[in-house]
Formats: structure tokens, C-alpha cells, sequence
């Protein structure tokens, strides 16, 4: 996280994650593990090759060759996790508070920008633009990544903290600053994520338990989450207004220019009609936006220009790059681990289903950032024990 604050910020996570890549090659050459476990990991390299074989009926090819690159840490997810697999409990600690704390510090120092500019930006709110983030992070990417944050704080305090150690200090303290970060900056794909996964540890934590007043405590935090920061964050209220606004338009004749809700639908219409059209094979990996643009034009849009997006849906936008089998292998391997008892924890379900609930607003892996963390936290809370500890609240 601590690169994306420098301006050559891309350069250095491609070196990184090229970095990551090779030593997880050299580890699976020099342990030689016995083939890729577990392995539902291999419909991976399926996932990666439909994407390098769009490129070839791909007319933009530097387009498509750029985003198959930018997708090459999903393709070597495989051995990513044969080589971190083994990481000892201190270790994945250590990568945790250390992804929690530079997420919430670019958190914390947009939200005090934010206050330093209030006026202004509250303003923006109403105009549908974000609040700034203070790094060289997309505002729902990086909003996705605090939710994600939050979540292990959760998780580390409810299930373990028991136990006693410091560190679930630390746990605690970066869940309460990035709980009150994202309500103030009210992104809201980061919000819907936090409370579903939130729902989920809940839920999983009462059936392991059977305490049920956890539930209604758990309920009871959530609407108080949502009632303060209504209550107390003009840029909350400001983006509930706004979304209430957007709702209106969707019901109605109403321009949909500049509305992002009612925009985000007729973007999804439209890439699903070319997907239709192209659900075999699809377009290409390099031709997504060109064909996008000319179906725009075929229906007619009322939208502007600058306002003719692609869909922010990730497995539409992967039906739309290499056809039909590219969203079912992504889908797959986001609910496969969730059947094996033996990989499934609180983390995984809780992130998984976060993943997958954030792909339906936002094209997560077609960005470098959350490609990256995406990689990182599949194999991560693969790796984790789904023994549990009998202790609890």
C-alpha cells in the first residue's frame, strides 16, 4: 500500500508484483510440491489463457496486451499460494496490520483533507464526484480495500480476542478509525461491502456458537453505524440524498447524464447487448470499450460522451473480453473453496463474498490495485485454519 502514495506508483507495484511472481516460480521449482493443491487453483491458468487467447482476435492489440499483463498476478495465483501456504501465524499477522495500517493512514489523511476543504467538497458530493483519496487509488477500489481491512479487524476481534496479544489492540483501534473513514468519505460500494461482510462474520460466528444475542447486539451496531453517521456526516447524508435522487431518475423520464446510478445501469444494458451478440468468443480482451462505444451509438444512448462507459461489472466485462466460460471460471473459483470444509473460515466467506458482492458494481480486476489485492487476500485467507477457537464472547 505504501507505494501508492509515490507518483511512479504503477512502475513500482509491476516490479513488485513481477517480483512476487518469480519467487513463487522459483519456489514451485525448488520445493517441487506435489502438483498445485488444492486443485480447483488450476481453473486459474484456464482463467489467464482465455484472456491471453481474446488477445490474438483482439484489433487493439497494445490495448489488450497491457490489460493481460495487468492481469498476469491472477494467472500465477496457483503458485502465489503453494509459496505462501506455509507461512507461519506471525508472518500473516505481520502482512495484516501491515495492509490495515497503510490503508486506514491514506484513509485518515483523506478524511482530514476532507475537513480542510469541506465546503467545497461536500458540494462535489451533490455533483456525484467523489471525496478525494490522498494516493493514486480509484475512490472505489481503494474504498473496497478499507472495507476489506475493517473485516479482518473484525474477525481477528471476534473470534480471537480471547487471546489476549497486543497486537488485537492494534486490531481494534484500525477497525474503529477505518469504520469512521469510510462513513465519512461514503463510497458507497465500500459501505454495502462492509455491511455484508460484516453480516456474514455475524452469521457465521452465531452458528458457531449458538449466541444468539450476538445477532441482535451485531444489528443493533450496524443501524447505530448508519443512524451516527447520518446524523453526524454531511457527506453520509449528502450521499444518501443523492443516491434517493438517482433511485428517482430510474423511475422516471429524467436526464440520466451525471446521475451515477441510473448511468451505471444503461452501462450495464448496453454491455450486456454486447455480450449477447458476442457470447461465444467474445469481442477480444483489447476491444471491450471500442465495442461498448459503437453499441452505444446502435441503441441510440441519450447519454453524453464523457458519460458512455463500460460496465462496472466485472464478470459482464469478462463475458464481454473472451465469452461465456471467463465470468463461470471466476465465479467458480470464489464459491468452490467455500464448499471444501477444509479451506473454509470466517475470512474466506466473509471476503469471497465481499469480492464477489464488489464485482457486481465495479470491475475490480481490470485495475492494478485491486488486482493486486485480490491475489494477495485469495491466497491469504485460503491459507488461514478453519479450526476455530473454542474461547468466544
Amino acid at each position: 500500500m505504501l507505494v501508492f502514495f509515490l507518483p511512479i506508483s504503477k512502475a513500482i507495484t509491476s516490479i513488485l508484483s513481477a517480483g512476487l511472481i518469480a519467487y513463487s516460480i522459483y519456489y514451485y521449482l525448488t520445493q517441487k510440491p506435489k502438483g498445485i493443491q488444492p486443485k480447483f487453483l488450476i481453473l486459474f491458468f484456464i482463467y489467464g489463457l482465455l484472456s491471453a487467447v481474446s488477445l490474438v482476435y483482439s484489433s487493439q492489440f497494445d490495448t489488450g496486451l497491457s490489460k493481460t499483463i495487468l492481469k498476469l498476478p491472477i494467472f500465477f495465483i496457483p503458485l502465489v499460494y503453494n509459496s505462501v501456504q506455509r507461512s507461519t501465524n506471525r508472518w500473516r499477522i505481520s502482512f495484516e496490520l501491515l495492509f490495515i495500517w497503510m490503508v486506514n493512514t491514506v484513509a485518515v489523511l483523506s478524511v482530514i483533507n476532507y475537513y480542510k476543504n469541506k465546503e467545497a467538497l461536500d458540494f462535489l458530493v451533490l455533483q456525484n464526484k467523489p471525496i478525494p483519496v490522498m494516493s493514486h487509488i480509484y475512490h472505489i477500489e481503494f474504498s473496497i480495500m478499507l472495507a476489506i481491512a475493517i473485516l479482518i479487524c473484525i474477525y481477528r476481534v471476534l473470534f480471537y480476542y480471547w487471546s489476549n496479544h497486543y497486537y488485537h489492540y492494534l486490531y481494534a483501534i484500525a477497525g474503529l478509525i477505518g469504520i469512521y473513514c469510510l462513513h465519512v468519505m461514503s463510497v458507497r460500494t465500500g459501505l454495502l461491502c462492509l455491511y455484508i461482510g460484516f453480516s456474514v462474520l455475524l452469521i457465521y460466528y452465531i452458528l458457531q456458537t449458538k449466541k444468539y444475542w450476538i445477532l441482535i447486539a451485531g444489528v443493533i451496531l450496524m443501524f447505530s453505524a448508519l443512524g451516527l453517521g447520518y446524523r453526524f456526516s454531511e457527506s453520509f447524508r449528502n450521499r444518501i440524498t443523492l443516491t434517493l435522487d438517482d433511485i428517482n431518475v430510474l423511475q422516471t423520464e429524467r436526464d440520466r447524464n451525471w446521475h451515477s446510478v441510473s448511468m451505471r445501469v444503461d452501462a450495464f444494458n448496453n454491455g450486456l447487448d454486447v455480450f449477447t451478440s458476442n457470447w461465444v468468443m467474445g469481442v477480444g480482451i483489447g476491444d471491450v470499450d471500442t465495442a461498448v462505444q459503437a453499441a452505444y451509438i446502435e441503441n441510440d444512448t441519450r447519454l453524453q460522451r464523457v458519460n458512455r462507459k463500460k460496465p462496472h461489472h466485472q464478470f459482464l466485462e469478462n463475458g464481454i473480453q473472451s465469452g461465456f466460460l471467463s465470468p463461470i471460471l471466476l465465479l467458480a473459483v470464489l464459491l468452490i473453496p467455500m464448499l471444501y470444509r477444509k479451506y473454509r473460515n470466517p475470512l474466506l466467506v466473509s471476503l469471497f463474498i465481499v469480492f464477489m458482492v464488489s464485482m457486481q458494481f465495479e470491475s475490480i480486476l481490470e485495475r492494478q490495485s485491486t488486482v493486486v489485492v485480490f491475489v494477495l487476500f485469495y491466497c491469504h485467507a485460503l491459507g488461514l485454519s478453519n479450526k476455530l477457537p473454542d474461547q468466544t464472547i
